[in-house]
């Protein structure tokens, strides 16, 4: 009994010592880093998985998506363009884009180049872009649009800057105007708030295009603009004006109370 005894101890010793190399190699192999450059063990991506390394994996970011281009010519010669630019990613914007406008002759030969128009765009926005005051277009030109200097910038939860227009007045004539009423019902103070007032015929054709801006606009106030052109508008334009305010850049709130991260909660 005493030699079967130490035979089974032995036996055991090896079997205990023969488990901890296989379970140290399985562990050691498989256990996450989350800082090694790699994907191994739970990760569900390279270093990172919210098991393994408690933080999500980043999601592919999508190109913006360019929905229309447009641009007009008005009756003083000046030219005015307007885009509609799409963003299909949900945690991603971009705080501070560039875009260039093209113009090409029948033939493709490029006639006319504006670059350094700047741009801000939210996550799951589709993005009003107005550029004014464009000379010198010949007649028959198309226009496209390229978007360039594109930093990505992961954003979280965005305050809530809501926008109301009201008291809107068309005033017709030799030279015609427009002005409206704007109300800030944000609890934030903006340096800059951007206005885009697009004017199109009743059959949806663009008429003409400007923008403007409101300077210091603070919380829960309203505040009014005008904005004129040096012709007639048409009697059945129809006029939509686009009101925002770029919540990515930290300066242009002058006043806030709490931030997590870049962006006053």
């Amino acid at each position: 009994m005493p030699r079967t005894f130490k035979r089974i101890f032995i036996g055991a010793i090896y079997l205990v010592i023969f488990g901890a190399i296989i379970g140290g190699t399985y562990w050691y192999k498989t256990k996450p880093t989350c800082f090694d450059g790699r994907q191994n063990g739970q990760e569900e991506g390279v270093d990172c998985g919210t098991l393994a390394c408690g933080k999500a994996c980043s999601v592919a970011i999508k190109e913006i998506k360019i929905q229309t281009a447009e641009f007009v010519t008005a009756k003083d010669g000046i030219s005015e363009a307007v885009m509609e630019i799409y963003n299909p990613n949900v945690g991603q914007a971009i705080a501070d884009g560039a875009h260039t406008l093209i113009f090409e002759d029948f033939s493709g030969n490029e006639t006319k180049r504006f670059e350094g128009n700047k741009f801000y765009i939210f996550p799951g926005q589709t993005k009003l872009i107005v550029r004014g005051n464009i000379p010198g277009i010949p007649a028959g030109s198309k226009m496209r649009i390229e978007l360039e200097s594109i930093n990505w910038r992961e954003t979280g939860d965005l305050p809530n800057a809501a926008f109301a227009v009201r008291q809107e007045a068309l005033l017709p004539g030799i030279q015609s105007s427009y002005e409206a009423v704007v109300s800030n019902n944000s609890d934030y103070d903006f340096k800059k708030v951007d206005v885009a007032v697009v004017v199109r015929d009743s059959s949806g054709n663009l008429v003409t295009a400007v923008t403007t801006n409101i300077q210091t606009f603070l919380a829960r106030t309203n505040r009014s603009f005008k904005v004129s052109w040096p012709f007639e508008l048409p009697a059945d334009a129809v006029v939509r004006t686009h009101v925002e305010t770029n919540l990515l850049d930290d300066s242009n709130f002058i006043k806030s109370a709490g931030r997590t991260g870049e962006f006053p909660r």
